[in-house]
């Protein structure tokens, strides 16, 4: 069971990566003023969380990685939910508008709210399971 929801969330938050890099490309079309050290600052970020994370995951210290992972899934759920929807700007999908680069980026938006939360519950469960 353990085994499975550490692979489970290794699943997710490399799917979760993966979606962030696109994510930061498509915010680069989006907004000229994001410029490319700002998106790899974040990328860098989010990558040395995440790999941390996952790499703590399969160690005899899996609370600790799941707790990095939390880490960085909330703070994507919180600073992409305020940056994406309640702030006004070219970053918010109420403004970003409809070209070919707006809708991906929209569904990027979608699939990293889904991904994060998923991420949430799934290393809270490793957090608070019992050690045998």
């Amino acid at each position: 069971m353990r085994t499975r929801t550490a692979l489970g969330v290794t699943i997710i938050a490399l799917a979760n990566l993966a979606v962030t890099v696109l994510h930061l490309f498509l915010a680069g079309k989006l907004n000229p003023a994001l410029t490319v050290a700002g998106s790899m600052r974040i990328g860098a970020y989010a990558g040395a969380l995440t790999l941390a994370g996952v790499g703590l995951l399969w160690t005899r210290l899996k609370r600790i990685g799941s707790f990095v992972l939390i880490i960085g899934f909330a703070n994507g759920l919180v600073i992409g939910s305020l940056e994406h929807f309640f702030i006004a700007g070219p970053n918010n999908v109420f403004d970003a508008g409809y070209s070919g680069w707006a809708i991906l980026f929209d569904a990027s938006v979608a699939l990293l709210v889904a991904l994060e939360i998923a991420g949430l519950w799934s290393a809270g469960r490793i957090l608070v399971a019992r050690s045998r």
